[in-house]
């Protein structure tokens, strides 16, 4: 008898430790987990709010060409002499470009800075334009993109030019924005429209 109450109270005493210790490493485990849970939280509300101050980081209707304040201002050939040497003779060389000057209403930052994730892009319709440059007259408020002629060719006239942020991204997944053409034009496009491709703006510069 007296075995049989020492072996109730061993084990009753057992449960109680094991229990007791059971509820202190969950209830240590679940305050080590919190604080990990709560940060990847505030990034996730620091991400969010990002997007949703930043126009260049928002979903835009196609069915509205531009928003308000962006325009494209011209579209125009330039021509390029320069002079290259081959067995010590001289020759001149003419190099041809395309420009399209785009103006905005407020200061457009193009380089991310080194503590900024997210990259930046200009796009024509599906294509992504990686020659740009402020314009040497008004460095705050004009862009330039510049293309070869041939590249100038393969873009869609009617096209939307526009200026977009991904975050935290160094390029763009091609393979998705042409498929996100493949049926024509989206309903939305990311970033902020300049306005649609006028080719024949070309003859008159």
């Amino acid at each position: 008898m007296r075995k049989a109450q020492n072996y109730l109270t061993f084990s009753l005493a057992v449960f109680l430790l094991a229990s007791t210790g059971a509820g202190i490493v969950v209830a240590q485990q679940k305050d080590v987990q919190s604080p990990q849970k709560n940060q990847l939280s505030d990034q996730e509300k620091q991400k969010q709010q990002l997007i949703t101050q930043d126009p260049a980081m928002r979903l835009s209707l196609t069915i509205v060409d531009q928003d308000e304040g962006y325009s494209i201002t011209t579209i125009k050939r330039v021509k390029h002499t320069y002079r290259r040497f081959l067995n010590n003779v001289a020759t001149d060389n003419i190099m041809m470009e395309v420009v399209i000057e785009l103006h905005t209403p407020r200061k457009l930052e193009i380089v991310d800075s080194t503590n900024a994730p997210p990259s930046k892009f200009f796009l024509i319709g599906d294509k992504v334009i990686d020659e740009i440059d402020n314009c040497p007259s008004d460095e705050q408020h004009c862009f330039n993109l510049f293309l070869k002629p041939e590249q100038f060719e393969q873009l869609k006239d009617n096209s939307i030019i526009s200026f977009c942020k991904k975050y935290n991204v160094s390029s763009l997944d091609l393979e998705a924005l042409k498929e996100m053409y493949k049926d024509g034009e989206p309903r939305e496009v990311l970033g902020i429209k300049f306005g649609r491709l006028n080719k024949k703006l070309i003859n008159q510069f």
